[in-house]
Protein backbone atom coordinates (compact mmCIF):
# COMPACT_ATOMS: atom_id res chain seq x y z
CA UNK A 1 0.00 0.00 0.00
CA UNK A 2 1.00 3.50 -0.70
CA UNK A 3 1.57 5.91 1.87
CA UNK A 4 -0.64 8.71 1.63
CA UNK A 5 0.76 11.90 1.08
CA UNK A 6 0.99 14.73 3.83
CA UNK A 7 -1.69 16.85 2.47
CA UNK A 8 -3.75 13.26 2.79
CA UNK A 9 -3.14 12.53 5.66
CA UNK A 10 -3.78 16.06 6.66
CA UNK A 11 -7.32 15.98 5.28
CA UNK A 12 -7.62 12.41 7.01
CA UNK A 13 -6.57 13.55 10.58
CA UNK A 14 -8.65 16.91 10.30
CA UNK A 15 -11.55 14.68 9.85
CA UNK A 16 -11.06 12.40 12.52
CA UNK A 17 -9.85 14.63 14.90
CA UNK A 18 -10.69 18.16 14.06
CA UNK A 19 -8.80 19.93 16.69
CA UNK A 20 -5.63 18.71 15.36
CA UNK A 21 -3.20 21.07 13.67
CA UNK A 22 -0.51 20.57 11.20
CA UNK A 23 2.70 21.81 12.45
CA UNK A 24 5.07 20.96 10.13
CA UNK A 25 3.52 21.06 6.31
CA UNK A 26 6.01 19.86 4.12
CA UNK A 27 6.39 17.62 1.19
CA UNK A 28 8.83 14.75 3.00
CA UNK A 29 7.19 15.67 6.60
CA UNK A 30 3.64 16.48 8.47
CA UNK A 31 3.83 17.03 12.04
CA UNK A 32 0.34 17.55 14.08
CA UNK A 33 -0.41 18.78 17.79
CA UNK A 34 -3.62 18.41 19.24
CA UNK A 35 -6.14 17.48 22.14
CA UNK A 36 -7.74 13.53 22.45
CA UNK A 37 -9.73 12.75 25.46
CA UNK A 38 -10.55 8.97 25.67
CA UNK A 39 -12.20 8.86 29.19
CA UNK A 40 -11.79 11.11 31.82
CA UNK A 41 -8.55 13.40 31.29
CA UNK A 42 -7.48 15.37 27.69
CA UNK A 43 -4.39 14.84 26.67
CA UNK A 44 -1.81 16.67 24.09
CA UNK A 45 -0.84 14.65 21.49
CA UNK A 46 1.94 14.94 18.87
CA UNK A 47 2.03 13.07 15.39
CA UNK A 48 5.30 12.67 12.86
CA UNK A 49 4.29 11.23 9.66
CA UNK A 50 7.07 10.83 7.10
CA UNK A 51 5.80 9.42 4.01
CA UNK A 52 9.12 9.01 2.48
CA UNK A 53 12.32 10.02 3.26
CA UNK A 54 14.61 11.47 0.34
CA UNK A 55 19.12 11.57 0.70
CA UNK A 56 21.11 12.55 -1.99
CA UNK A 57 19.04 11.16 -4.84
CA UNK A 58 18.06 8.25 -2.82
CA UNK A 59 14.74 7.45 -1.60
CA UNK A 60 13.80 5.13 1.47
CA UNK A 61 10.23 3.86 0.89
CA UNK A 62 8.92 2.26 3.96
CA UNK A 63 6.80 5.56 5.36
CA UNK A 64 7.18 5.51 8.98
CA UNK A 65 4.99 7.69 11.77
CA UNK A 66 5.75 8.46 15.81
CA UNK A 67 2.84 9.63 18.14
CA UNK A 68 3.27 11.16 22.07
CA UNK A 69 1.90 12.24 24.70
CA UNK A 70 3.45 15.56 25.19
CA UNK A 71 1.05 16.81 27.81
CA UNK A 72 0.45 15.99 30.42
CA UNK A 73 3.98 13.66 31.36
CA UNK A 74 3.16 10.25 31.67
CA UNK A 75 5.42 7.94 34.06
CA UNK A 76 5.62 5.05 36.33
CA UNK A 77 4.42 7.43 39.34
CA UNK A 78 1.21 8.89 37.60
CA UNK A 79 -0.67 9.62 40.87
CA UNK A 80 2.49 11.17 42.73
CA UNK A 81 1.49 8.25 45.51
CA UNK A 82 5.03 6.26 44.84
CA UNK A 83 2.99 3.36 44.11
CA UNK A 84 3.33 1.18 40.67
CA UNK A 85 0.38 1.81 37.89
CA UNK A 86 -2.26 -0.24 38.08
CA UNK A 87 -2.57 -0.65 34.20
CA UNK A 88 1.21 -1.46 33.94
CA UNK A 89 1.82 -5.42 33.89
CA UNK A 90 4.58 -6.07 36.49
CA UNK A 91 5.94 -9.92 37.42
CA UNK A 92 5.78 -13.12 35.78
CA UNK A 93 3.29 -13.27 32.21
CA UNK A 94 0.01 -14.81 32.76
CA UNK A 95 1.05 -18.52 31.68
CA UNK A 96 3.94 -19.00 33.66
CA UNK A 97 1.54 -18.67 36.86
CA UNK A 98 0.42 -21.98 38.54
CA UNK A 99 -3.45 -21.78 39.31
CA UNK A 100 -4.39 -21.65 42.79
Amino acid sequence: MRPLSTADQDAAIRRLFPAFRQTCPFDFMGMWRGPLRPLARTYEIGIAYFPRVRFAGAVIANSWITVEVLDPVIGLDPRGTGEKPRASAWGKPRSSRTRP
